[in-house]
């Protein structure tokens, strides 16, 4: 090839190249603070905010009752709206074992679909902002609930396996007591590591329920907008639980786990 036609083929390269990466950097960046159309955090009036926090506990008071007084599986249901709903109250509003992070911060959203749970929240620095959300396979069987990581992405950018896969040992160590018991779990089995997540980890499925309530979690059935759990009331086991942390605000497992205030405590 000729040195001047050689030269004209190099230089269109380049610029082809450069406006190939420049492309790719645009249409990244607009995936990555794409907001999923899905994604419509529910906005509760203030004035309505005393009320849904009361249905939330009210709900896991009737769960409650049921699991003392029933002696045979019985199904729950929870529809996503009602679930969004109640991640959408400040804080304040809430019993301390209720109580999660920001949301008027965070703007959590939850998606019940019959192939998975897909939880989202935004995440902004500065002028930068997108949704954060992951999505879950969830099932429960008798060796206990299955929990695997399908998919993570930042607004509608994909992100790779092994960058999540990076991230989950920091979870491990700050936010997740990997290798030990769950406050209110029944019996002393650890809790798995969540490097193991795309791979699915095993959550223990027998809990204690408040007034030491035994019960396991035997199915769940997902569906458009809802999850249906079996709940299998379990006989009295006194010296059944794990031992509870000194301070149960310091429990993860605690601070997430929704549970009603025991009779006369409110």
């Amino acid at each position: 090839m000729p040195k001047r036609n050689w030269t004209r083929w190099w230089k269109w390269a380049t610029i082809g190249t450069a406006l190939v990466l420049i492309v790719a950097v645009v249409v990244g960046w607009m995936l990555f603070q794409h907001i999923p159309d899905w994604y419509r955090p529910i906005e509760i009036p203030q004035d309505a905010q005393p009320s849904v926090a009361a249905n939330c506990v009210n709900t896991f008071d009737g769960i409650g009752g049921r699991l003392h007084s029933e002696r045979h599986p019985f199904e729950v249901r929870f529809h996503q709206d009602r679930i969004n709903a109640w991640l959408r109250v400040p804080a304040e509003f809430w019993p301390p074992s209720f109580r999660w992070p920001d949301s008027n911060r965070l703007k959590p959203q939850v998606l019940i679909e019959p192939d998975g749970v897909r939880l989202a929240v935004t995440w902004s620095q500065g002028r930068v902002r997108t949704v954060f959300n992951a999505k879950f396979d969830l099932r429960a069987d008798a060796e206990g609930i299955t929990l695997r990581l399908l998919e993570v992405a930042a607004g509608s950018l994909p992100i790779p396996r092994s960058k999540v896969q990076e991230f989950l040992p920091n979870l491990d160590r700050q936010a997740w007591p990997a290798g030990e018991p769950a406050h209110h779990q029944l019996g002393n089995r650890p809790l798995p590591s969540l490097t193991g997540l795309y791979d699915g980890i095993v959550l223990p499925n027998a809990w204690i329920w408040p007034e030491d309530q035994p019960f396991k979690i035997t199915r769940i059935e997902l569906r458009h907008g809802e999850a249906i759990l079996t709940l299998d009331p379990l006989p009295f086991q006194a010296g059944g639980r794990s031992k509870p942390s000194s301070d149960d605000s310091a429990s993860p497992i605690w601070n997430i786990s929704p549970g009603p205030a025991s009779p006369g405590s409110r």
